[in-house]
């Protein structure tokens, strides 16, 4: 009944009555198309008795009063939350987009008026010549959300999920989360600003000290913003923390001018670091592009720019770029060419530095858009669970084997036994109780698309090389193929 519900929601939707009116004449339209009776010329009693026997409700358990029943209609069967009128959130955001646009429009305006002034850095041109371009894919971006997603959107936000007791049925938790577009809410990342990078270099600070240091830096108190921000690398040890990322990560491990320069920076040297370590996020920012599947020949003979470019293409959690591809690379190039004498504070350069080094190690070792980092995630949860009869150990091992059964983890992790562990779970009979309890349920199956269902075959026919469970594996198989026929009758 919940999938009949969702049809002839969005046939209201399609046909632009659901934003249009009010709850208690949608319920109205609503039944008039799952009830395929004319609810308009019937009574109340009537309406009444036609509720019971579709949905299951005994008639003392409906209001009496024509409105009441209809707005019970609309917050308990359609599940639209109470304190909510759909067209009024729809018409709020559509003041909200539009407020979006003028907001835009004008910082295009002032950015544009920038660039045209004489004096202006080359660098600073650049980067004003860069914002306009990704406002106006922003601009490109709402306009796509006009026309597509936003009536989705606000549908999402008004449905009363607390009463979606069966996820799997409806979906997965993704479905629940309304995704607009990049601008909203986000207008900081199109400011000139965005360059420093500040929002990243302190994710280690709470949000008050986080704030403070932006406030000072966009007042320029310049003076005050270093003396805080190295009392924070110190009291939070930054220099160890990188040492102690260094040690746990098989990429940075190799870098062994890594670890040599942390201890320049501990000694005070600072004139030599800031000397060193530009080349040396480089070269991580080389490396991350390797992890990430990135091709030798597309990077070989690139500009740093063009290697971040990659890593944002591949990675949506890498959020520093902007800082990457232009106010360090304007330090860097600086560096080497040894104009860092005149007028220049080490120690608060080589600060700024090791922040930016810190992000970068951070981001390598957990980066959810690299491999190494999801399988060592997945056997860490292994590891703390095996043991524990009440966690989903099933639904661990079943992820490892459908996503990672054809990638290895570098023996830098010292993790073969666990592996092995794993797969020795993958041939026995518990993952096929986990497959015949949560993957092959009647509900979950009705809810997967065909692509899903392919991967669970190709999972089953992998598991089948154990003797133990092949036929167990078969008769899995055979269940997934009814189970897709039987939709198919239905349909």
């Amino acid at each position: 009944m919940e999938q009949r519900t969702e049809q002839a929601i969005n046939k209201l939707i399609d046909e632009g009555l659901f934003f249009s009116v009010n709850k208690s004449m949608l319920a109205r339209h609503f039944l008039n198309d799952v009830l395929e009776i004319n609810v308009f010329q019937l009574n109340i009693e009537e309406v009444s008795k036609e509720i019971c026997g579709k949905f299951d409700y005994e008639l003392e358990e409906l209001p009496d009063e024509k409105e009441e029943l209809y707005q019970f209609v609309a917050e308990n069967i359609m599940r639209i939350k109470a304190n909510q009128e759909p067209y009024q959130a729809f018409n709020h955001e559509v003041f909200l987009v539009m407020e979006d646009l003028r907001k835009i429009n004008s910082m295009i305006q002032e950015y544009q008026s920038k660039q045209e002034d004489k004096d202006i850095d080359r660098y600073e041109k650049k980067k004003y010549e860069y914002l306009v371009v990704k406002l106006y894919k922003a601009k490109d971006e709402i306009c796509e959300y006009m026309t597509g997603e936003i009536k989705s959107c606000v549908y999402k936000e008004i449905k009363d999920w607390s009463q979606i007791i069966d996820f799997s049925h409806s979906g997965s938790f993704n479905q629940m989360l309304p995704v607009r577009y990049s601008f909203r809410d986000r207008e900081e990342e199109y400011e000139m600003s965005v360059f420093a990078g500040l929002n990243y270099k302190f994710k280690f600070l709470g949000t008050w000290e986080q704030l403070e240091l932006k406030r000072l830096h966009s007042n320029n108190k310049i003076e005050e913003f270093n003396a805080r921000v190295d009392g924070h690398i110190s009291t939070h040890e930054i220099d160890n923390k990188i040492l102690s990322l260094i040690e746990e990560n098989h990429v940075l491990n190799k870098r062994g001018m890594l670890k040599q320069a942390i201890e320049v920076y501990k000694e005070g040297r600072m004139e030599l670091f800031c000397q060193i370590i530009p080349l040396q996020i480089e070269g991580i920012i080389y490396d991350y592009c390797i992890e990430l599947g990135v091709s030798l020949s597309s990077i070989e003979r690139t500009s740093l720019d063009k290697k971040v470019e990659e890593i944002v293409k591949r990675d949506r959690w890498f959020k520093c770029h902007e800082y990457f591809k232009y106010d360090f690379i304007e330090l860097r190039n600086t560096a080497a060419h040894g104009r860092l004498h005149e007028n220049v504070n080490f120690k608060d350069t080589a600060n700024m530095l090791i922040l930016d080094l810190m992000y970068l190690c951070e981001s390598l070792n957990s980066s959810n858009a690299l491999v190494v980092n999801k399988m060592r995630k997945l056997i860490k949860r292994f590891e703390e669970n095996i043991n524990n009869e009440y966690a989903p150990v099933g639904s661990i091992v079943y992820e490892f084997i459908e996503k990672y059964r054809d990638k290895s983890l570098p023996l830098f992790y010292g993790k073969e036994n666990v592996v092995e562990e794993i797969e020795k779970y993958a041939k026995s009979k518990k993952i096929i109780d986990y497959i015949y309890v949560y993957i092959m349920h009647p509900f979950v199956v009705s809810a997967l698309s065909a692509e899903q269902k392919q991967e669970i075959v190709k999972v089953i026919v992998y598991l089948m090389r154990s003797k133990e469970i092949k036929e167990q594996c078969v008769n899995l198989l055979q269940l997934l193929a009814a189970n897709s026929k039987e939709e198919l009758v239905h349909e």
